[in-house]
């Protein structure tokens, strides 16, 4: 989780293919920021795995540590992504102005409103 590795959590049983399986593998406290996750299987049914290729789930979430509002300088499409995350995720409490610096940038989606948009 957001690059450490926690405690290795093992399941037992048999699980056939193409079955799922609901595993609680905790709670976590996400930073305020982009959280990233990535959990993935080991020898399946105590075996040697036929297709490796599908065994890693990764996703991310936005950590809130409150709305936003103001200016925000933007240098990167990483940045611009982020700042978009966190405009859907957390939304505003004031106007928000997102100030690109030169260069080229991939334009987001931003068709879903979000909380505390109001459309004029």
């Amino acid at each position: 989780m957001n690059g450490t590795v926690l405690q290795p959590f093992n399941w037992s049983g048999r699980l056939a293919s193409k079955a799922t399986v609901n595993v609680n593998l905790g709670d976590f406290i996400p930073k305020a920021d982009t959280n990233f996750i990535t959990v993935w299987t080991s020898n399946p049914n105590g075996g040697v795995d036929s297709l490796p290729a599908n065994d890693t789930l990764e996703a991310f979430t936005v950590g809130c540590d409150s709305l936003l509002g103001g200016d925000y300088i933007v240098k990167s499409n990483a940045e611009l992504k982020a700042i978009v995350g966190k405009l859907i995720s957390c939304g505003v409490k004031a106007p928000v102005r997102v100030l690109l610096a030169n260069g080229s940038y991939t334009s987001p989606d931003l068709m879903d409103p979000f909380n505390g948009v109001s459309h004029k």
